[in-house]
């Protein structure tokens, strides 16, 4: 029988598929963490990455559960079936029992109701599973798993005794060992770094001394991941942040160029990233999880994450008709500062010199950070609504901003400040030739001036820019004067997104603060057109959200995805994906 290789070892590509069909979500409430706890305090704190699924029972309830959801329509649960049938029919032929088969489970000396967590340590992947019966595992191991690890006819079971401990090997690089409830493997088969152990009983025999007192339960960054990513959640993936991050293909996205000061200022200010996969309420998250060194850099608000100040209504723009929205809710001069000190010395002199020179050579004496920077609150959305879709062609653009329902809105601290701003920025654009804009108030539905709204419109540009109070406005001009009047004065007849109707845009109408994008099935035609959306979401997803979060000890991006069981085969296959490809370090 061939099993399948990686990159990494033949038996994390073994045991990790399980987690296709039993790694996933919660609806109704996980079971207490304590087996992957106790777990982890048999790994060394130095361990180089950490796989966790803290209970394998409860992520096939919850599997089954959003597969079944009335969340799903007819055709779309009819695909996943199907879906899960093929993947269940592969790991039999690999496994020689249906993974969705309890009782073949416990033939096989497997235990549902527990944890299972994995690690590579010293380069050698390690990897414990719950055991029930360890004879009846024994035998599993010896007659299926053995042989499609080791096809060769010389491979064979042989048995060594270590301390009080048994180590069963079979052939020259699989071996197993048993320790409390749990059965520890390792492979040596592929592995990716040329100084780890290579002999599998050894790797085992100096894993049984245990940590010492310096377990992985015990570090700061991982304890902080289990805290703020991995509760609540059925799959878990953590790494430490450590120079061979750099060298690893699955976050290389995350880590500057080596050799450079951003390098090493991101290894001084990051203590670890990590992934898991949930579920609650049909609602399937992935998050990723960055931590942050807080004693490197001052307290954890120093973040450019950080929460502004003021709030907005955004009830009145969020509303059933929207399509695509982004949020954001920064404040302002914490990002403006943390992003002069990502700047180089150089590039800082000259960015001051950028600004001085706008204000010296302008009649109007315009200090682009006091009279705008220092005037934001932080808070700024884009909402798209319902309507034609854009049109590709030569002039797309042009009549995509023609055709496009949607409105851009700053909010700035002082009136009066906004007011100054805007008014000296038309004149200086009203210099140009060909080009006069003048600021009237908007014309009201009964022929009079509106006393609380102005607007600046040009027949050369395809938006129009409103003036309300602390907010401006950039609407596209295929919203009428008085739909955007409606919008700010909270008049819109549509209602706004709710649990009911959005479960992923309704923070879009309730947050105060938030930092995310929301986008409902029906616009990811047009989001495919900007980029290859479908390669990353599922079709048959109704609504998607991405939101970045400020933690206590590190940031989350979490991706989200409505309804749950429209994503979770695929997802599932990315996330093995992810546990077979993360802990290849020092490859190219």
């Amino acid at each position: 029988m061939h099993m399948p290789t990686s990159p990494t070892s033949s038996l994390l590509t073994l045991l990790t598929a399980l987690t296709l069909l039993t790694a996933f979500g919660c609806d109704s409430g996980c079971k207490s963490n304590s087996g992957a706890a106790k777990l982890a305090s048999y790994f060394p704190a130095d361990t180089e990455a950490a796989f966790v699924v803290p209970n394998l029972g409860q992520a096939l309830l919850a599997i089954d559960a959003s597969l079944n959801s009335e969340a799903l329509d007819v055709p779309t649960r009819r695909r996943q079936q199907v879906r899960l049938q093929e993947l269940a029919a592969s790991f039999t032929e690999h496994a020689s029992f249906d993974p969705t088969d309890p009782e073949a489970w416990a033939a096989r000396g497997l235990k549902l109701d527990g944890a299972l967590f994995g690690g590579m340590v010293q380069g050698a992947p390690i990897l414990c599973a719950p055991v029930s019966d360890a004879p009846k595992f024994d035998v599993f191991m010896i007659d299926t798993v053995g042989p499609a690890l080791e096809p060769s006819p010389a491979a064979g079971h042989r048995e060594e005794r270590v301390a009080d401990h048994t180590i069963h090997a079979y052939g020259e690089s699989f071996a197993w060992t048993h320790r409390k409830g749990s059965a520890c493997a390792t492979s040596t088969a592929n592995l990716a770094d040329p100084n780890a152990e290579r002999i599998p009983t050894t790797i085992l025999a100096n894993f049984l001394k245990g940590p010492g007192d310096a377990p992985l339960s015990k570090l700061a960054a991982y304890q902080h991941f289990e805290k703020e990513a991995l509760a609540q959640s059925l799959f878990g993936l953590f790494l430490p942040a450590t120079p061979a991050l750099a060298r690893n293909s699955l976050w290389s996205a995350f880590v500057p160029e080596e050799g450079t000061e951003a390098f090493d200022a991101f290894f001084k200010e990051t203590t670890g990233i990590g992934t898991t996969l949930s579920i609650q309420n049909d609602i399937l998250r992935w998050r990723l999880w960055i931590g942050a060194n807080t004693s490197a850099s001052g307290e954890a608000g120093t973040s450019p994450l950080s929460v502004a100040e003021h709030t907005l209504p955004w009830a009145r723009f969020a509303t059933d008709e929207t399509l695509l929205a982004a949020r954001t809710s920064m404040r302002p001069d914490d990002l403006w500062r943390y992003s002069r000190e990502d700047l180089t010395e150089e590039d800082r002199r000259r960015l001051d010199e950028l600004f001085e020179s706008v204000r010296e050579i302008t009649d109007y004496h315009l200090d682009i950070k006091e009279d705008l920077i220092d005037n934001l609150s932080g808070q700024l959305g884009l909402f798209v609504y319902r309507g034609d879709e854009p049109v590709e062609g030569i002039l797309g653009f042009m009549t995509a901003l023609k055709e496009l329902r949607a409105l851009a809105i700053i909010q700035f601290v002082d009136a009066q400040k906004l007011e100054a701003l805007h008014t000296r920025m038309l004149r200086l654009i009203s210099e140009r030739p060909f080009i006069n804009l003048k600021e009237r108030p908007l014309r009201q539905s009964d022929g009079t001036d509106a006393p609380d709204i102005t607007l600046v419109k040009h027949a050369l540009l395809p938006i129009t820019i409103y003036r309300h109070g602390q907010l401006l406005i950039f609407a596209t001009n295929a919203l009428s004067e008085n739909e955007v009047a409606a919008y700010l004065r909270g008049q819109r007849a549509a209602p706004p997104l709710s649990p009911k109707t959005s479960p992923l845009g309704a923070p879009f109408a309730s947050a105060d603060h938030l930092n995310a994008v929301f986008a409902r099935g029906e616009v990811t035609g047009f989001l495919d057109h900007l980029a290859d959306y479908h390669d990353y979401i599922p079709s048959d997803v109704e609504e998607t959200s991405a939101r970045m979060d400020a933690l206590k000890h590190g940031a989350v991006l979490d991706l989200n995805l409505y309804p749950a069981g429209a994503a979770i085969l695929e997802v599932g296959a990315r996330a093995m994906g992810v546990v077979g490809g993360s802990v290849e370090f020092g490859g190219e």
